[in-house]
């Protein structure tokens, strides 16, 4: 399996990271709206931002990890405006603009300039249950196909609600523990990853079915589960970290007649043929807050199906799918105050 096609996979994951951008964004910028902050002085826009990142994956940097060497790094562009529709709800969009350094086979041409889904997202700033301190948040998410990858498997939209149960301690300058659950809803045209075209014309008969698909099912529905830790040491840094173990329930396989000497064969799927993927992410992340309007961050994250193509485990901290990311996080509201 390719390089390609994992990241795919962990694409299909669309867990909320809280590392790198994320925590600049989601924690600090957030804090004015759960922390009590000036009802009347902060803008509605408060939080939107402009990101510029890069990312590359840790396999590359080993020549020998591999049959061949193949390394990517990619940059990109993350917009995100986000208003405060109340004291309570927050609406945000978020769309992202990629493109690759490299010349590996993540892409099909040479610096090619990938685009993401158009996400919308309504947040739910919470509510505090005063006796424990806890506050109970929530989120849900509308994605709207754009990226090749959702246009190659035929998506036609995904529904993500989330809920967070969080509490905030007093230590240093702040420590916030919180433990997400995610649903991810999507609706396909089509059950697996389908080509432009097979290149046979009028072939209409089922031997030409393995030409029109990948053959990579996908996936309706997946729920998610993990905790995550927030630590600010000073005013100005942000410790992170994260993890989640999800699965992905896939569309069940249907029989086939296979073309045999004198007829066709009538074949069922096994009786223990898999139906769900185990995917796990765990990811670190440091945020520095240079300026009201810049914040500095840098990550490492692990993101992808628990078992390998060799049915071995993965570790779920370090191996082949970990990335590193590093970027600007551009407070757009603080600027626009600024200037």
């Amino acid at each position: 399996m390719n390089l390609r096609k994992l990241l795919g996979i962990a694409a299909l994951a669309v867990f909320a990271l809280p590392i790198g951008e994320a925590a600049a964004n989601d924690i600090t910028k957030s804090l004015v709206y759960t922390e009590g902050g000036d009802e009347d002085a902060r803008s509605p826009w408060s939080g939107s931002s402009i990101s510029y990142d890069h990312f590359s994956a840790a396999v590359g940097l080993k020549r020998d990890a591999e049959l061949t060497w193949n390394p990517v790094y990619v940059h990109g562009v993350t917009l995100m405006p986000q208003y405060a529709i109340s004291n309570h709800f927050l609406g945000r969009l978020r769309f992202d603009l990629q493109q690759e350094l490299t010349d590996s086979d993540y892409t099909t041409k040479k610096h090619e300039t990938e685009w993401s889904d158009l996400f919308l997202e309504l947040i739910y700033l919470g509510w505090h249950e005063t006796v424990t301190d806890i506050r109970l948040s929530g989120s849900l998410r509308v994605g709207v196909p754009f990226s090749k990858i959702s246009t190659a498997q035929s998506l036609l939209v995904s529904m993500s609600p989330s809920i967070t149960a969080s509490r905030s301690f007093d230590v240093l300058q702040g420590l916030n523990l919180s433990l997400t659950g995610r649903f991810n809803q999507r609706i396909y045209d089509a059950t697996t990853g389908q080509y432009d075209g097979h290149g046979i014309i009028g072939c209409a008969d089922t031997s030409c079915d393995p030409l029109r698909n990948t053959g990579f099912r996908n996936s309706p529905w997946d729920v998610s589960v993990g905790p995550s830790v927030t630590l600010r040491p000073v005013d100005d840094l942000i410790l992170s970290a994260n993890m989640a173990v999800g699965m992905q329930h896939l569309y069940a396989l249907g029989d086939a007649e296979v073309p045999v000497s004198g007829g066709t064969e009538h074949l069922k799927p096994r009786s223990d043929d898999p139906n769900n993927r185990y995917i796990s992410v765990f990811g670190l992340g440091v945020a520095y807050i240079l300026l009201d309007e810049l914040t500095l961050s840098a990550g490492v994250t692990t993101a992808g199906a628990q078992q390998a193509p060799d049915s071995t485990r993965r570790s779920p901290f370090f191996n082949r799918l970990t990335a590193f990311t590093f970027g600007l996080n551009l407070d757009v509201d603080a600027l626009v105050a600024k200037l």
